[in-house]
């Protein structure tokens, strides 16, 4: 949900996520076993804020080799733009598998583009799917311009997914036996809800195999988390904010130099500088860069159909201009994510479409685990990957209940934080696993 959104926790873009793995060496494995966690798994023992930065602080991919295509809603100016990365390699396998970021991961994700390079540099194509998160999704592919309701974000999703895999058959002139979907964070919810979707009739894609890596279940726990932890570091005194960010800028970019990939020691190095820091001050770090989206989807929402709730935006003529510019921007950068579905998408439901039972409650629980759980009950092509120690998990809760629901297709690894152990060596081989896996 969440992981691939974090583009920008510490200021002048030194923070982007993604996640590293080598697609040699891979090992048979039977989907029985999938759950089994190594033995001798040794991830570090840190704070899981601390483990989803560290992680989260690694360089873009170089000369990367894709191809763009866009869609856009003719109504709209904007356009969602796709990623392709055709197999490459010695071999040549006739799959091809969707990446999925996080919140307000955008086409460029450098964690959604390691992936699917590396995945063609093995034979295998890939698409990049930006987040639903995003103003391209809300303009271009939304049916009402209003994204956060997960279930149609979902099915809008799905659509536009199919209309770009059939652009690429046509220009490609390749026909894939086996499509894959792999999502991370917020993009492995909307997995697990184009996984259910792929079984209605309306929808032609069939996915071969789906990985979830760290999705919430309850959307609206881990959507509140990030509000309150946005509210937390407002308490931060702005001559401490400033030292924080000085320490990190000054520290961080000089132990990643020239580390191309996350290696043990690297890791080690930023967890030491981050551990100065308070558990308010990186999870405020970490929510302020998921956020980063959610001003660009209000907009688009209100371009759409406005509701008149953003304070309008003032003529040059106008009386008091930069008050009234001042106060348009503090209200837009002071909403959270609940304050969007609850002042934005539930007053565009009931009052533009007339869904009266539409509330924030009826949302999430379209949007979060529970209510597509029968389909991931008995889904035997659905795997998960998750942490226990992940902050937008509900604590003796979400882990019980997906332990029961995924069963043997689960793997739970001990600790990690959120989406902040998969550079690590058996997170990774797992992931190979899981591409190289026979059904």
């Amino acid at each position: 949900m969440f992981g691939l959104g974090l583009r920008r926790c510490i200021p002048g873009g030194i923070a982007s996520l993604f996640l590293i793995f080598s697609l040699s060496g891979f090992a048979e494995i039977n989907k029985m076993n999938f759950s089994k966690v190594p033995n001798d798994y040794d991830f570090p023992y840190i704070r899981p804020n601390i483990a989803t930065l560290s992680g989260s602080l690694l360089k873009s991919p170089k000369n990367l080799k894709f191809t763009t295509y866009k869609l856009r809603n003719k109504n709209r100016s904007n356009k969602f733009k796709f990623r392709f990365y055709k197999g490459r390699g010695p071999t040549q396998e006739k799959s091809i598998t969707f990446v999925l970021g996080g919140i307000g991961a955008e086409v460029s994700s450098s964690l959604a583009n390691f992936i699917a390079d590396k995945i063609s540099k093995k034979g295998k194509s890939a698409i990049v799917v930006p987040s639903t998160y995003t103003e391209g999704f809300a303009d271009a592919i939304s049916s009402t311009g209003y994204t956060g309701n997960l279930k149609e974000d979902s099915a809008d999703l799905f659509l536009a997914m199919h209309e770009v895999l059939w652009k690429i058959k046509r220009e490609n002139r390749q026909n894939f036996e086996k499509v894959n979907l792999i999502g991370i964070s917020l993009g492995a919810l909307t997995g697990a809800h184009l996984a259910a979707l792929a079984e209605e009739p309306l929808y032609k894609i069939r996915f071969h195999k789906v990985l979830l890596i760290n999705p919430p279940v309850d959307l609206a726990h881990g959507l509140r988390y990030l509000d309150n932890s946005t509210k937390a570091g407002e308490d931060i005194r702005f001559f401490r904010n400033t030292r924080v960010l000085t320490r990190l800028l000054l520290n961080i970019p000089p132990i990643l130099k020239n580390v191309e990939f996350m290696n043990e020691q690297a890791y080690k190095d930023v967890s030491n500088v981050l551990s100065y820091l308070t558990d308010i001050e990186l999870n405020n770090l970490i929510a302020d860069g998921l956020k980063t989206s959610l001003k660009d989807v209000t907009l688009a929402s209100q371009h759409a159909h406005d509701l008149k709730v953003i304070p309008r935006r003032p003529g040059r003529r106008d009386s008091m201009y930069h008050y009234k510019k001042m106060r348009r921007r503090k209200f837009i950068s002071n909403l959270g994510f609940e304050d969007y579905i609850q002042l934005f998408l539930v007053p565009y439901y009931q009052e533009v479409l007339g869904k009266k039972d539409y509330d924030f409650d009826k949302i999430n629980q379209e949007a979060s685990m529970y209510f597509i759980e029968d389909h991931l009950r008995n889904a035997e092509n659905v795997f998960l990957m998750h942490n226990e120690d992940d902050f937008l998990l509900r604590q003796g809760i979400d882990l019980e209940y997906l332990k029961d629901i995924f069963k043997h297709r689960a793997r739970i690894y001990p600790r990690g934080g959120h989406v902040g152990n998969l550079w690590y060596p058996d997170n990774l081989k797992a992931i190979n696993e899981f591409l190289d896996m026979t059904l």
